[in-house]
């Protein structure tokens, strides 16, 4: 059996994207239109390449044959009836991609649907209402909030705290997280939740010693402690006091994430 690593829809940008020891076209050639439009392009086509070669082979899963660096920022979308926040969603994405912006959205958009479950204290999507897997009307999957999973990828490869690789901001780098915290403000309009594993909370702070314009920072605490329901939290709070006393384990994200409402 083949078990295999990566992200199948980022390989063929490696080309595109260039390495830092031979650089090919270098990330300049994702500054304008039409070569963001080419880096979409290209993961599509290894999007693809994959799934025709995943095909004849056996896997343990489909998926992941390659990867390449990418940030990514992910939120859960909550689905009305008349899909309202679902157009506002998209539309946020929309704007961003037709904005003349030093940063172009260069990987295509994903789009997902999640129900909510009562199995996880910690998942952003968590319903405390039960279903059953043997029912057929009252309490079924399909009865489950219904949320839209959006998730927009990036191979810029850079961090939006800079103190994250200790390098000053560029203005490519402030343009990108101008474009993300616009897309997520309008996310978090319509009642959506940040997917906590990927980047979130981006707000701009007054510049710091020796830079231009404003500085972007991300996981503001604001932000997280909004993410999750304070019964949730209280629950995880209980089980950490239980488990962990000591606080061997306690880190200042944790901290921001269970802060009481």
């Amino acid at each position: 059996m083949k078990y295999s690593t990566g992200a199948p829809k980022l390989a063929a940008v490696e080309f595109l994207k260039g390495f830092k020891s031979t650089p090919l076209l270098g990330d300049q050639w994702r500054q304008s239109a039409s070569g963001a439009a080419d880096m979409c392009s290209a993961a599509i086509g290894g999007l693809e390449q994959a799934l025709s070669e995943d095909a004849n082979t056996d896997n343990d899963m489909f998926f992941l044959e390659f990867a390449t660096s990418a940030c990514f920022i992910s939120y859960f979308i909550p689905v009305d009836d008349e899909w309202l926040n679902v157009q506002k969603a998209l539309l946020a994405v929309q704007k961003v991609v037709d904005q003349n912006e030093e940063y172009k959205v260069d990987l295509p958009v994903e789009l997902r649907w999640i129900r909510g479950s009562d199995k996880a204290w910690m998942s952003p999507i968590f319903t405390d209402k039960p279903w059953d897997c043997n029912a057929t009307e009252g309490n079924t999957y399909e009865d489950q909030p219904l949320w839209l999973g959006i998730n927009v990828a990036t191979v810029v490869g850079t961090a939006l705290d800079s103190s994250l690789k200790k390098t000053p901001q560029t203005s490519f780098n402030k343009s990108f997280a101008k474009c993300w915290a616009q897309m997520e403000q309008e996310w978090i309009s319509v009642g959506g939740k940040a997917h906590y594993g990927k980047y979130y909370g981006l707000v701009a702070k007054p510049p710091q010693e020796g830079e231009d314009g404003e500085h972007w920072v991300c996981f503001d605490p604001s932000i997280s402690k909004d993410i999750l329901p304070e019964a949730n939290k209280q629950k995880m709070r209980e089980k950490l006091a239980e488990v962990d006393p000591d606080k061997v384990f306690d880190r200042r994200f944790m901290q921001e994430l269970l802060a009481p409402e």
